[in-house]
């Protein structure tokens, strides 16, 4: 089978694929769209429902504060004359039919009279209603729930319900000097009472909502098509769903038709539930709404596919040759032909191809040069001791990975048809490559030092200054990595005398590391100070670690930590080498404490500026 009729294939595939989770998103989003619509249009419904829930109470409250003002009727409340109380009781009750409970009680909740029968002296049921209009002297208006015998004394015979709920109003009488003289109870039976859910009817036509108490609808709509539910039972799911205020779909208990409710608990004057209050609207103005949502995406799905299938191919075509051509190369390269070079036609313009092809051929330009001075090195290296015979192990590993991932990327790329993705693939071998680079000028670096090529050029050196430059060059790492940093400097930090670049190549390197060995969400900590007649820098992180019998090796030249080929850290095991040899040249010294899996702090010391005369070229 010919590449091209793979990429056919592949093209194929990978249309469908990235289609069919766009799709899948699209739904996904649509449908959070339409819960959140439904969530609020829910929560729109509750919020009126709990308005008319306390309309009555309110009128009550209001009604009653008005009376509570009149001199006769302080007078009457004060002298305890229930004749009085009652006639005036039934006149109020003329203007508030919907009023079942009317009383009058002293401060400590004894009736004084009631509406509904001639019994009196007894304490009120709810006495702790009373005392908290006492003791706060303003209205209380408080749902609470009644025993049945309880509201038969107040003429009282409805038994929907296991209790009656009742919305009670305590509204205290004061006199002049703001006593209380007794207090007037008025309370609204919900129980088959529908006129809050009618009242919220009239605003929303389509809404259904529900009084519950215990595991019963003791009011709903009355209206239309015998919709009230008054008398049946609510599973006990639902009512847990309610009391943690969540949204229960497909609760078919209207007529058999799918309802989407959400509840809240209906809370007395000690904040116990005594029922909930439910709305709910029809789910399948939600579902037809997302069928048709699902509908369009599905058909604009299709024919993005097509689309997408036919520029495919035509753009497919001109990627097939210039893969080859690559992998060809790759190929030769990592079987060690280190001539290979990319010198086709189609290779040669600005495009990622053609950025590729002059990488690939710069990348081997370099492994040859650097394969002939390892050849040298080697052969100078060669019996000096058991670290050393081990180098081109290492550098071969270092050299031999970023090949390794360009050649699985582009092979990858070949079989690729997305460009979009061709292209990201092509970038990371680029990138792989580009790490081939920085490994190469790693180990030439440590060749200058090793023939004494580089000299130091001492200055006057602001050095809190260089370390917060030098750590603010590694802020997207940290923060891409999620590590905290701490910056810990001495006010009174003196000046130091050394070479800035170099000085700057030590903190990045010891930031490098601490970096690359410390664990996710991990601290690393830079300080400084003077200490005994130097100035002390210390970085430190809380990484892996590293073992005792090792720490006084790891700053020789090539050590490795873990030797295998397939350690988890690469590196060429010059960096600490270079540190130590670029401290010394300063006339300092480093250490390093560390304790495996709590982390390590590499110090190191550097000379201060004493006067001008420090000042000297090496």
């Amino acid at each position: 089978m010919t590449i091209r009729v793979k990429l056919i294939l592949i093209l194929i595939v990978v249309a469908a694929i990235p289609l069919a989770i766009l799709s899948s998103l699209a739904i996904s989003v649509s449908k959070a769209k339409v819960e959140e619509s439904l969530h609020n249009k829910l929560d729109h419904d509750l919020e009126l429902a709990w308005v008319q829930f306390y309309v009555r109470g309110n009128q009550m409250k209001y009604g009653m504060l008005q009376a509570a003002a009149e001199r006769y009727i302080k007078a009457w409340v004060a002298s305890r004359d229930a004749g009085a109380l009652r006639v005036q009781m039934e006149e109020w009750k003329k203007y508030r039919p919907y009023v079942d409970i009317w009383m009058v009680v002293d401060p400590e909740g004894r009736v004084i009279v009631r509406l509904g029968s001639d019994k009196m002296g007894d304490i009120f049921y709810h006495a702790k209603i009373v005392e908290k209009a006492v003791k706060n002297k303003q209205p209380v208006v408080s749902p609470e729930l009644f025993p049945w015998d309880v509201l038969r004394e107040e003429g009282i015979d409805s038994m929907v319900g296991e209790y009656g709920l009742v919305l009670l109003v305590a509204t205290p009488v004061l006199d002049d000097s703001g006593h209380v003289l007794g207090v007037i109870i008025t309370g609204d039976l919900l129980n088959g009472d529908s006129w809050v859910p009618d009242s919220v009817r009239q605003e929303l036509p389509k809404m259904q909502m529900l009084i519950i108490q215990g595991n019963e609808v003791i009011s709903s709509i009355s209206g239309e098509e015998g919709s009230s539910v008054v008398g049946r039972e609510i599973p006990g799911d639902v009512l847990e769903d309610f009391a943690a205020e969540r949204v229960h779909r497909s609760m078919e208990i209207i007529e058999g038709v799918p309802y989407v409710f959400i509840g809240e608990p209906i809370r007395n004057v000690d904040g116990e539930v005594v029922g909930f209050i439910a709305v709910g609207e029809r789910e399948e103005e939600f579902t037809a709404l997302m069928g048709s949502v699902e509908r369009t995406i599905a058909m604009v799905a299709v024919l993005s596919f097509v689309v997408a299938l036919g520029l495919s191919y035509i753009f497919g075509r001109e990627i097939t040759t210039p893969i080859k051509i690559l992998v060809d190369a790759t190929r030769r390269m990592s079987e060690g032909d280190l001539r290979v070079r990319v010198m086709d036609r189609r290779l040669r313009g600005d495009d990622e191809f053609g950025e590729l092809a002059r990488s690939f051929n710069h990348m081997a330009d370099e492994i040859s040069q650097a394969h002939e001075r390892m050849r040298q090195a080697y052969e100078e290296l060669k019996g000096v001791d058991e670290l050393k015979s081990n180098i081109l192990a290492n550098v071969s590993h270092e050299l031999r990975t970023p090949i390794t991932i360009a050649k699985g990327t582009i092979e990858l790329a070949m079989d690729e048809e997305d460009p979009e993705e061709k292209n990201q693939l092509l970038k990371i071998a680029l990138n792989a490559l580009v790490r081939q680079d920085v490994i190469v000028e790693d180990l030439l670096e440590a060749a200058k030092f090793k023939k004494d090529e580089v000299k130091l050029n001492f200055k006057k050196v602001d050095l809190a200054q260089l370390i917060n430059h030098v750590v603010g060059i590694f802020e997207p790492v940290l923060d891409e990595m999620g590590l905290k940093l701490s910056v810990n400097l001495a006010d009174d930090l003196p000046m130091a005398k050394g070479d800035p670049q170099y000085l700057k190549q030590v903190l990045r390197d010891l930031m490098s590391n601490a970096i690359k060995f410390n664990k996710p969400g991990g601290q690393i900590t830079v300080e400084a100070k003077e200490k005994e007649g130097m100035i002390e820098v210390c970085v430190s992180d809380t990484g892996i670690g590293i073992p005792k019998d090792k720490q006084d090796k790891i700053f020789q030249e090539l050590y490795q930590i873990d030797p295998s080929p397939k350690r988890r850290y690469g590196g060429t095991g010059m960096g600490l080498a270079i540190v130590k040899t670029l401290v010394e040249a300063h006339g300092g010294r480093i250490t390093v404490e560390s304790e495996l899996g709590k982390g390590s702090t590499f110090c190191f010391t550097l000379p201060i500026w004493r006067n001008r005369d420090d000042e000297q070229r090496l």
